[in-house]
């Protein structure tokens, strides 16, 4: 017989892991520095210390806005804009974190216009391109851009290795048990960029691409379709 709390600690380890990682290296970088000032610490720890602080800041963002969204107290506030926009934004974030993107979208779904709240819309695409460099250790990503019906489709392919079919029906699941390669994840993310779309008329998908490639994607309404 199965231990029902065995999960919950589980989840709980992964989530304390996740925070008290990068505080204990700016702690230790913090260390050393009062130590040494030669010229190799005073040129990595400075990198290291704001690496590790930018991952502590997504996940107390995620923590937050889970929190929000669970209380029912997370209010969006949709509008117009670019599919092109936003994934553009998105690249931009991810390639300065060393993230290496490829976009495939034709000229009609990079203008086509949708219905989203921008930041909440930014931080489902952003927490998807870092999905992938995390499960494939950086080997590169790809995002596609699709019109669909009423919809735009937005999906990263990685290749980090094929979804089981009993992974893909939990992967959005509160404390996902995907776990990638490199990098600290709370099993919140892909929860989040769930509840963001469901809550802007979307969905989202893991679907298995060729070769190693697996595909993570969400949905959001088209503007003009929004009131239909």
């Amino acid at each position: 017989m199965s231990d029902p709390v065995a999960p919950a600690a589980e989840a709980l380890a992964r989530l304390s892991n996740g925070l008290r990682s990068p505080l204990a290296l700016i702690a230790g970088y913090a260390d050393l520095l009062e130590l040494r000032q030669d010229a190799e610490t005073l040129s990595e720890a400075p990198q290291r210390i704001k690496e590790a602080a930018a991952d502590l800041a997504r996940i107390v963002d995620d923590l937050l806005t889970v929190y929000a969204l669970d209380a029912n107290v997370l209010y969006l506030a949709p509008v117009p804009m670019q599919a092109g926009t936003l994934a553009d934004e998105a690249i931009a974030l991810a390639r300065d974190r060393g993230t290496i993107v490829a976009l495939e979208a034709d000229d009609g779904s990079h203008d086509t216009e949708l219905l989203a709240d921008p930041e909440y819309a930014g931080s489902m695409l952003s927490t998807l391109l870092e999905n992938a460099r995390l499960r494939a250790a950086n080997a590169g990503a790809t995002l596609r851009i699709r019109r669909t019906g009423g919809f735009v489709e937005f999906e990263v392919g990685d290749h980090g290795g094929a979804v089981e079919a009993d992974e893909q029906a939990v992967a959005f699941d509160r404390f996902s048990p995907l776990r990638p390669r490199t990098g600290l994840t709370t099993g919140l993310e892909l929860y989040k960029v769930r509840r963001l779309a469901e809550l802007q008329r979307g969905r989202v998908w893991v679907a298995d691409g060729p070769g190693d490639e697996a595909r993570f994607g969400f949905s959001l309404p088209l503007a003009h379709h929004a009131g239909g």
